[in-house]
């Protein structure tokens, strides 16, 4: 379909629109922002490679009509885009005018067209010369008390002397004095105040600026001699149920707070009150209505929620204003279902979970959540031979894997300390969050259970930075080993392998910083960081070193309450840039980086904290654990691969195909290495002069279906580079076969 000539609906009078290009050698113009300016662009491209969407309405354009081949080329299919002369043009002038926003007057925009076989391609040079900057900067404000804000806040103006002349400077910085106005109290200050006058000297190429803020029109909520500050006075709380009923009955928690309801209050009111930033008395401040609303919704317990002022009638000098918030309580009570899936090689797995909520547990937005959390797999039986490479594999075909575990977890919209009331601020929006889990595990060839507990206290530093702490993090992981598998690990003569099936106690302080910019900048780009670190089995280790009589046991291990503990250090980074490029269209690439060291009472990373490859969110090529650790070839053996380092990047382009249904081409490299050398896994461990040749490479392709709320995606992905193969044998793209593709579903996204 896509095969087809992209020309063959033109006349013969038409030409192809193939690109547009701009040519402009000064750095400082943005290319994005004028190529959005052209008013004629060609066909969408997928990869910008591949005519998709017109091989649809090509396609569909030839042979017999049918529904369906309407339907395709109506929805999915689009257009041929010829050249149009008269565009071309006109996006010339188009251009010339953005350039004048940008102070270069003096521009020279020239287009010309070059003619291929059908196609043309459009070029759009441009010679900016010499651009105009902002000279001197006045202000005229007749209402006193607004000037005096104004300078003292000129230190922070966008507009300075020498820079680039630009219009949309001048734009921001309106935005940035009604913001900085509305939040001094002039609850009624709008950007339209606020005027320029420009005035330029052609000979030293400036232009002088006039900031004027003009006093409103004479009404009868405004003073006549200039612009009104306000102040909050009293704050009315509506707590309307589903029911609908009218609020009748009123409680006056503190001086100028009214909670208004019927029946009851369905939640502690200093719970609402937390969050809010208003207090009689203050200057009206519009952040402290965009905190109110953020921290109100952070408390997951409302529907609906709204704030709205009311002027108060009088001549006060500030002005008074009424505030009213409305609350509609969200169900109490709620249950969740979501499913995952994967298919490599002809075995299936399928997991998923149930997710019960109370969001009110206590009547103080506590969160109780009940977590079942399940999945089954197809696994392949290791047995024992005389060596690794000569594990046979028994194929079984029905559900031999089974993983199965419930947790429980309270969340509470405050940091809780015993005996202790720290002091925060209220953006901060501390919580404090309680997890107890049992995850049991069977499979073909042992069984594993991990129990765990855990206390997180999470706060945000900024609109941007947020910090997570683990002052405690226990698991208890059981191991059960089938005698076959047993003699499979006792086979490799391999110690580092064995330790990683043995039960132990990870005592761990864990630590997480988190940056996303996404909902601050609402840019084109934006980008996500998070850092972890982890500190494990030092507690316990002191409690031990206390008892003068300690002894290894026999193992070779000192162990508390006859459970030998785990000793490591660990940490890892993950960065994430979105680029959105046009429409729908996404350009999103992720970097993981990890190392984890063991030490004292440990020669391993535990299994449950190693680090693995592969999976619905990794390197999608491959099954969770299949993959590594570096070139190591392991021939049949079936036990699942962990390493102490990793290295990956994922790039994936994300597009739309039809309203909610988008698709996704992706590339995944990455891989996990030994920290150490082991004589037994040659090529297993990191080395700075061959880990790139050992970076295992998949390319898949993936369709996401969105339901607004929530998103199923499909992932098919292939091998392209395996380094675990045999000499020769690493490149699977050269030789694929439809059972090397793995098949991922999902909820959400990757990353």
């Amino acid at each position: 379909m896509v095969g087809c000539s992209p020309t063959r609906l033109l006349n013969d009078n038409q030409y192809l629109l193939q690109n547009n290009r701009i040519i402009c050698k000064d750095l400082r113009i943005d290319k994005e922002e004028i190529n959005r300016i052209i008013k004629q662009k060609p066909n969408r491209k997928i990869l910008r490679l591949i005519h998709f969407h017109l091989g649809v309405y090509n396609y569909t354009s030839f042979g017999k009509e049918r529904k369906w081949k309407k339907w395709l080329k109506t929805t999915i299919g689009e257009e041929p885009v010829a050249l149009d002369n008269g565009l071309t043009k006109k996006s010339s002038q188009q251009i010339k005018l953005y350039l004048n926003k940008k102070g270069y007057f003096n521009s020279v925009v020239k287009d010309s067209t070059f003619y291929g076989y059908k196609r043309a391609k459009v070029f759009y040079t441009i010679q900016p010369n010499k651009p105009y900057s902002f000279g001197n900067i006045n202000y005229v404000i007749p209402d006193a008390l607004v000037n005096s804000y104004i300078e003292s806040d000129k230190s922070n103006s966008l507009i300075h002397k020498g820079d680039n002349y630009d219009e949309d400077v001048l734009e921001s910085e309106r935005i940035r004095i009604t913001a900085y106005l509305k939040n001094n109290g002039y609850f009624d200050f709008i950007k339209e105040y606020i005027h320029y006058e420009a005035d330029s000297a052609l000979k030293n190429h400036t232009i002088n600026i006039v900031l004027e803020i003009q006093n409103p029109e004479k009404d009868t909520m405004v003073s006549d001699s200039g612009h009104s500050q306000y102040q909050i006075n009293n704050v009315i709380i509506n707590l309307q149920n589903s029911s609908k009923l009218p609020l009748n009955d009123s409680t006056n928690v503190i001086p100028a707070f009214t909670f208004r309801y019927n029946q009851k209050i369905p939640i502690k009111t200093s719970v609402i009150l937390t969050p809010l930033f208003f207090n009689k008395g203050e200057l009206f401040k519009e952040k402290n209505v965009d905190d109110s609303y953020r921290g109100l919704a952070e408390l997951r317990t409302f529907k609906t929620l709204s704030i709205e002022f009311k002027k108060v009638q009088g001549n006060n000098s500030p002005k008074l204003l009424d505030t009213y918030i409305n609350l509609t309580p969200a169900p109490k009570l709620s249950l969740a279902l979501s499913v995952d899936g994967t298919h490599n090689s002809g075995d299936f797995g399928i997991g998923g979970s149930i997710v019960y909520q109370n969001k009110n547990s206590f009547k103080g937005a506590e969160i109780f959540e009940i977590k079942l959390k399940g999945a089954l797999e197809v696994q392949k039986l290791g047995t024992t031979s005389q060596t690794v490479d000569q594990l046979s594999i028994i194929p079984i075909k029905t559900f031999n894997t089974i993983e199965l575990g419930p947790e429980v977890s309270l969340s509470i919209p405050k940091f809780f300390f015993p005996f202790i009331r720290p002091s925060f601020s209220k953006r901060a929006n501390p919580k404090t969050k309680f997890v107890a889990s049992y995850n049991f595990q069977q499979r073909p060839d042992y069984k594993r259970s991990i129990a765990a507990i855990s206390m997180l206290y999470t706060y945000k530093e900024t609109s941007t930075k947020q910090h997570i702490i683990y002052p405690l993090d226990i698991n208890f992981v059981g191991v059960n080993l089938s005698t076959d598998f047993e003699n499979t690990l006792l086979a490799t003569n391999n110690a580092l392998i064995i330790q990683s099936y043995k039960p132990l106690m990870i005592t761990a302080l864990k630590y997480s910083y988190i940056f996303s910019n996404q909902e601050v900048t609402k840019k084109r780009r934006y980008s996500y960081f998070r850092f972890n670190a982890e500190f494990a089995g030092n507690g316990v280790n002191a409690i031990v070193n206390t008892n003068h009589n300690k002894e290894k046991g026999d193992d070779g291990y000192y162990t508390l309450f006859n459970i030998r503990y785990s000793q490591y250090v660990k940490t890892d980074i993950d960065y994430r840039f979105y680029k959105k490029l046009y429409g729908k269209t996404l350009l999103v690439n992720r970097t993981t980086i990890g190392i984890g060291k063991p030490y004292g009472n440990a020669d391993v990373l535990p299994f449950v904290k190693s680090f693995y490859a592969g999976g619905t969110n990794d390197i999608r090529a491959w099954t969770a654990r299949s993959l590594g650790p570096g070139s190591f070839y392991g021939g049949s053996a079936n036990y699942e691969r962990i390493g102490d380092i990793k290295l990956q990047y994922n790039i994936e382009y994300r597009y739309n195909v039809y309203k909610m249904l988008n698709a996704a081409t992706f590339i995944d490299a990455g891989n996990i290495w030994l920290l150490n050398k082991d004589l037994l896994r040659p090529g297993a461990e990191f080395d700075f002069s061959t880990f790139y040749k050992q970076i295992a490479v998949g390319a898949g392709f993936g369709l996401r279906y969105d339901f607004s709320f929530f998103i199923i995606r499909l992932d098919s992905a292939l091998p392209v580079y395996d380094p675990g193969q045999l000499v020769g044998s690493e490149w699977i793209i050269t030789h694929p076969k439809i059972k090397d593709i793995t098949f991922n579903l999902g909820i959400g996204y990757p990353f």
